[in-house]
């Protein structure tokens, strides 16, 4: 069961936690960023840009071009974002990056917000997550 919770939570991880790093320098006011790949956004999505000094939240994706990774926002970018600088795109949830996915239920959780995986067995089948 231990496994196939790891197996879970590293598939809520990839998902959730969506990480992509910009591949051309973003100027202020435009709404479009390429992307080293756009694999798990979808339109809808609520991103962040973040690099080692700062960030900028609250966008949302309005279309996903998966031929050129080119990522469309419903508003303009507030701020210049370089490739120097090592600018990512993170999908959030309201505003927050996840910090922490964790199995069973932990006594204490260091960071927030977070996501615990219980397993539940109400049938015989090894197969059944609940």
């Amino acid at each position: 069961m231990e496994d196939i919770l790891d197996a879970v939570r590293r598939i809520i991880h990839k998902w959730v936690n969506t990480i992509s790093p910009i591949v051309a320098d973003v100027v202020a006011g435009t709404s479009q960023v390429q992307l080293n790949t756009v694999h798990r956004f979808e339109a809808g999505d609520q991103v962040m840009f973040k690099n080692s000094t700062i960030y900028e939240t609250g966008k949302i994706i309005d279309t996903v071009d998966t031929d050129s990774n080119i990522v469309t926002f419903n508003s303009p970018i507030l701020n210049n974002w370089t490739v120097a600088e090592s600018t990512q795109l993170i999908k959030t949830i309201n505003e927050l990056f996840v910090q922490g996915i964790y199995i069973g239920e932990p006594e204490v959780i260091p960071r927030f917000p977070a996501i615990c995986v219980n397993g539940v067995s109400k049938s015989s089948n090894w197969i059944t997550l609940e």
